[in-house]
């Protein structure tokens, strides 16, 4: 209060200080001194409630003085804030607070404890903090002591209790509690406190004290261990913020606002050897074998699935679904699902006996595996998918080694490798503890949790997540491409399905993981089994139809196989699309032939008659095609793992290739002998082409079981056409 005059120099200001020992004293010293006041033409008064003892005295007092025009500013005590213009003290709440955490602080390991001195506010929120924790299993819990060591009904007058504050005291003691807590400073006051402290722990009990303000008197105490621990409000600031709220007052007429609450301030002795700390490590805990069995599951399923393919690989479901790749996608699930050994490592919360290599060997190990693993695996899937729509879509003669499906595989793989090894090189993950945030009493770290640390590994990460979300968004591509491609073995449902599943949950499963990256459990957990569950969707979606179709076929010859395939692949008699006569004289028209969902078109047009057309839809399928049903694209299966190619021969006579047969329509000259009738998917039949040029039918033996008659007559027509010098009975 004097400090805060001085500084402002302008104002001249009084100070009192009441030392009366009686109710009587206290109202007698205190209206002789406002009156004095008065008459010197005071302008505010800032006090702290007077007389506390005589009901409704300070209250009387303020608005007196108030009706005067005169600010009434209360410090200390908040019991006349609503008659004053306004408060500066402590936060009572906020004390009480501090004085559990202070405890809590003392002694971490929980216990009882007694409380003397009680005052509104304080005690109700010290019960509360120091409480909160004990509905967890895993905290320190507090009770206060049983027992009414204070013989009052109303707690809060406990210094009228039989003995006073001593009384109170020697009961509390008599309980044997952990702590005693003394929410005013009177209990500390009395003459033989420091007695009382010295019985008690005679004894052997270590009771730890904590009291309220910081006296000197109380300094001395705690120096010398007779308390523990001190929460004191701050009586400089409260003196000098009375004298600004009254300058602002007198000088602006503003009060920015009505309650001002003080810092305060915590005493407490720092033990040699502080309390052990009690540091959650986040550690797996056991759980470090969920991803172990996760692994172990997958590898299995990859043994069995490979095995299969082996044990079959000359079985015609097996040949039709390609070995090379089913084993290609069977090694991609096995290396991304190895990403979880490393990744279910746990340092059991000492990190220090890792070296730096085995630090960044577990790290940088994930990623590796994971992403190599994934674009093996999906680069097959798009590679059969790929194959499969070029195969259906072509329109001529097309030639299909390994070497050319390969191709998008070693260049995602190229990719990834050379991502991952400047990531390795440049700015590797390396596994380190980290702290959260939040620290106990002494300023230790109340909780850690180890990861994979790279300062910038966003730069590569990014780079990985869009080169490999392309290779899902591109299979999925193909996946639609090839949805109208139907057959028995047709496996593009579920080469959809695994892609389809992969792509969702990269889209949902990534971003939750993002956002639970620090929760190291979570984080484990989550990451696990989305790893583990796309491995064995994607194994099972492509290996179990096949299963379950070759122990279908097992009872069937290799011949019965075959014509079942071609028969549920020509599932649908087709149509013939024509158009109008008058259209047909434009050159830009196709013929069609369709097949269920499946659709080519003719690379040439023939122009023929409407006439003529209607006739060729007329005659049976049979005769005019030499087939048992009337299909543009008869597919056989090879053995040599052609999903689908042409059907050019004997069964199991290999081709990796579509081709379109352009025969030149020769015969008789006319105003068609110079277009070309192009059949599309497969051989034409010889009866087809005899038939559009006049010819008899050929039987049907020629062009279903004799591939050299087909091709030789196919190079005759061509050549036939171009000398015009063999006649139709010759090429017959």
């Amino acid at each position: 209060w004097k400090y805060a005059c001085q500084k402002f120099g302008e104002i001249e200001c009084y100070y009192y200080r009441r030392n009366d020992t009686t109710n009587e004293e206290c109202v007698a010293n205190t209206d002789a001194v406002v009156e004095y006041w008065l008459n010197e033409g005071i302008q505010g008064v800032a006090m702290r409630p007077p007389c506390n003892k005589v009901p409704n005295y300070g209250a009387n007092l303020l608005r007196d003085l108030m009706a005067q025009g005169i600010p009434v500013v209360v410090f200390d005590s908040q019991t006349l804030m609503d008659n004053s213009t306004a408060y500066i003290g402590t936060n009572q709440e906020f004390l009480g607070r501090t004085m559990a955490r202070l405890l809590r602080q003392l002694r971490p390991e929980g216990g009882i404890y007694a409380m003397v001195g009680r005052k509104e506010g304080r005690d109700t929120a010290f019960i509360n903090e120091i409480e909160r924790y004990n509905h967890l299993d895993d905290r320190p819990h507090w009770h206060e002591v049983q027992g009414n060591y204070t013989l009052v009904e109303n707690p809060h007058t406990d210094g009228r209790a039989p003995g006073g504050y001593v009384g109170v005291m020697d009961r509390a003691a008599r309980l044997r509690p952990d702590a005693m807590i003394f929410f005013k400073q009177s209990p500390m006051k009395i003459s033989n406190y420091t007695d009382f402290v010295d019985y008690y722990r005679s004894d052997g009990k270590e009771t730890t004290y904590i009291g309220t303000d910081g006296e000197d008197f109380q300094l001395s105490y705690l120096n010398r261990r007779y308390v523990d621990g001190l929460v004191g409000q701050l009586p400089f600031e409260m003196g000098s913020r009375s004298v600004q709220v009254l300058y602002d007052l007198l000088t602006t007429g503003e009060l920015e606002e009505r309650i001002i609450n003080t810092n305060i301030v915590a005493f407490n002795l720092i033990p040699l050897e502080l309390p052990t700390a009690n540091v959650d490590e986040n550690t797996l805990d056991g759980l470090e074998w969920v991803g172990y069995s996760c692994f172990g599951v997958v590898a299995i399923s990859v043994i069995a699935c490979v095995s299969w393919t082996v044990l079959f690989r000359k079985a015609l479901v097996v040949q039709v679904a390609q070995p090379f790749f089913l084993i290609m996608i069977a090694l991609g699930v096995l290396i991304l699902s190895s990403s979880l050994v490393p990744l279910s490592f746990d340092d059991s919360g000492d990190p220090q006996p890792m070296s730096n290599t085995w630090a960044v060997g577990v790290c940088m190990s994930i990623p590796w595996l994971a992403f190599v693993g994934f674009t093996v695996a999906f680069s097959a899937l798009f590679s059969k998918t790929w194959r499969i729509n070029r195969t259906y879509r072509a329109k001529r003669r097309v030639q299909f080694a390994v070497r050319d499906v390969l191709m998008p595989f070693i260049l995602l793989v190229s990719s990834n490798i050379l991502v991952l090894a400047v990531w390795t090189k440049m700015d590797p993950l390396t596994y380190v503890r980290q702290e959260h945030e939040g620290t106990d009493y002494w300023n230790r770290a109340i909780s850690t949790y180890g990861s994979c640390r790279s300062d910038d590994a966003v730069l590569y990460l990014v780079p990985l997540a869009v080169l490999n979300f392309s290779v899902i968004v591109t299979a999925c591509w193909q996946a639609l491409e090839a949805r109208d491609i139907k057959s028995e073995f047709g496996e593009t449902r579920y080469i959809t399905l695994a892609v389809s599943s992969l792509f969702q949950a990269f889209v949902t499963g990534v971003p939750v993981i993002v956002v639970v990256r620090d929760e190291p459990i979570a984080y484990y957990l989550l990451l696990s089994f989305m790893i583990f569950l796309l491995c064995m969707v994607l194994l099972w979606l492509i290996f179990l139809p096949k299963m379950i179709m070759q122990r279908k076929y097992a009872g069937m010859s290799d011949e019965e196989q075959r014509r079942h395939l071609a028969k549920s692949m020509i599932h649908q008699p087709s149509t013939v699309e024509h158009f109008p006569a008058d259209e047909l004289e434009s050159s830009d028209k196709h013929i069609a032939y369709r097949s269920g969902d499946s659709r080519t078109s003719s690379a040439q047009y023939v122009r023929q008659s409407h006439a003529d057309l209607q006739e060729q839809e007329s005659a049976p399928p049979a005769q005019a095609m030499g087939y048992s049903e009337f299909s543009p694209t008869p597919r056989a299966l090879t053995e040599d793992g052609d999903e689908f190619g042409p059907y050019e021969g004997e069964p199991g006579e290999s081709s990796e290739r579509v081709h379109t047969e352009e025969s030149t329509v020769a015969g008789e000259q006319g105003p068609h002998s110079d277009k070309t009738l192009s059949f599309v998917g497969g051989p034409p039949a010889v009866s087809e082409l005899s038939r559009v040029n006049g010819l008899a039918s050929v039987d049907e033996t020629l062009t279903t079981e004799n591939t050299e008659i087909n091709d030789k007559l196919n190079e005759e027509n061509v050549n036939g056409a171009k000398d015009g010098v063999e006649t139709d009975q010759e090429k017959n």
